[in-house]
């Protein structure tokens, strides 16, 4: 252990830890959504932090081990009694202490904040550690690259060749084979906020980054003493491990996400009353607050929203019968606006899954100007007069026009002009 610290002490690595820390919590930080706190989302940001701070140490591990090729193994073997073996385990071992250390520091750096504030599940242990295997896979084939080709140009190299390889799996393996893409720890980069990581998956690539890791270090034993018994003692088993990791990744019906809602709506207050998923509680007063002004602009109307629901975008996005859809990305400046608009521009659109009572209409297949009408009105609902001011001239005299209305005579528009509002088909004539 006396040798292993000392060398834990002149690794390049700890050079490595600093600059991986400050750049993975960059990446990390970015990637968690703004005033909420998720596990889910918070597990997601700690893993992207690999596909930097992975061909970060890459480059660092090649520059550790080319060191047996430019001096030779003289030092090594005098600091290891157990010869060339214990030499490349305590090298290996001192670049993965400094890369799995800095992994830590930038997981506690977000997920120790968000267990204060987190208010249902837990962190993504298993997907953690796969991302956490991968970051010692890239160490290892950094430190293989460094033995195969002892170069001052081998540790630069090896970071632009590792970090090429992580975004081909990650982007462009798709355009091989769809589930190639589910080999990368970081392939769910749009975590859904009532969806849960699919935990099977993530324990495949457990599995198959375990194995590869075994391959790697033994190729990196045989580089330097030639001892090529333990390739048929491990490798075997780990060529097995990593199929097995493959296999069931190729063969499970489901992506990264399980595509089921797990959880029940809490749900509190009136007019409307405000449902989140558990995860949500503590952004239930800010959504109510945002859409607030909304049900009153609607209140007595066909429109009325009596219950509010937040779910997510696109498949099982739906809300109960009863209810209006909210979709939320995050709490950055500016979100309530966005987010509010949206819903008004849901509860007017045919066919949107929103829950307001269009959901029934069926749009005109040539909207034409009406679409400009239907802007301003959704402007009106939103309360976003620079909405229709964007949009153009006929939205923003439409916006005018149902603003100046007393609240009778709007709820009495709303309520004569339901089927032209849910076909989009509305016309100058409407306005006036």
């Amino acid at each position: 252990m006396t040798v292993f610290w000392a060398e834990v002490r002149h690794s390049k690595g700890l050079l490595g830890f600093g600059v991986a820390v400050v750049v993975g919590w960059i990446i990390a930080n970015g990637t968690l959504w703004s005033g909420l706190s998720i596990w889910s989302n918070a597990s997601q940001a700690v893993v992207v932090s690999v596909l930097l701070t992975g061909p970060l140490f890459a480059g660092v591990a090649s520059w550790d081990s080319s060191r047996f090729g430019r001096y030779g193994l003289r030092d090594h073997w005098r600091q290891a009694g157990d010869g060339g073996r214990a030499a490349v385990l305590i090298l290996a071992s001192a670049t993965s202490f400094w890369a799995l250390a800095s992994y830590i520091v930038v997981g506690a750096l977000l997920l120790v904040p968000v267990g204060f504030r987190a208010t249902w599940s837990q962190p993504a242990w298993v997907w953690l550690a796969s991302a956490g295997v991968a970051l010692l896979v890239h160490v290892a084939a950094g430190f293989v690259a460094g033995l195969l080709f002892p170069s001052l140009i081998t540790p630069p190299v090896a970071v632009v060749a590792l970090y090429a390889a992580d975004q081909f799996v990650f982007i462009g393996g798709a355009i091989l084979n769809v589930r190639i893409p589910l080999l990368s720890w970081s392939f769910n980069q749009a975590q859904s906020p009532t969806f849960q990581p699919n935990l099977a998956i993530f324990a495949s690539q457990l599995a198959w980054y375990l194995g590869i890791l075994v391959i790697l270090w033994t190729a990196a034993v045989i580089c330097v003493t030639g001892w090529r018994r333990i390739f048929a003692m491990v490798v075997p088993v780990a060529v097995l491990l990593s199929a097995v990791g493959v296999i069931t990744i190729f063969t499970n019906p489901d992506g990264p996400l399980v595509l089921k809602h797990q959880f029940s709506y809490a749900c509190a207050g009136k007019a409307p009353t405000i449902c989140v998923p558990p995860a949500y509680k503590l952004a239930a007063e800010d959504i109510r607050s945002a859409v607030q002004p909304v049900a009153k602009r609607l209140v007595g109307t066909p429109f009325q929203i009596d219950r509010v629901e937040l779910t997510n975008r696109g498949y099982l996005g739906d809300p109960h019968s009863g209810a209006i859809a909210f979709h939320m990305d995050n709490m950055a400046p500016g979100w309530a606006d966005q987010d509010v608009l949206e819903m008004a521009q849901g509860i007017l659109t045919p066919q949107s899954g929103t829950g307001s009572i269009c959901d029934e209409g069926v749009a005109s297949t040539d909207p034409g100007v009406s679409q400009s009408y239907l802007a301003g009105v959704a402007a009106w609902i939103a309360g976003r007069p620079d909405f229709a001011a964007q949009t153009d001239g006929v939205a923003t005299g439409s916006y005018k026009w149902i603003v100046h209305l007393t609240p009778e005579s709007r709820s009495k528009w709303l309520t004569q002009h339901v089927q032209a509002i849910c076909s989009n088909s509305l016309t100058a004539a409407d306005f006036e």
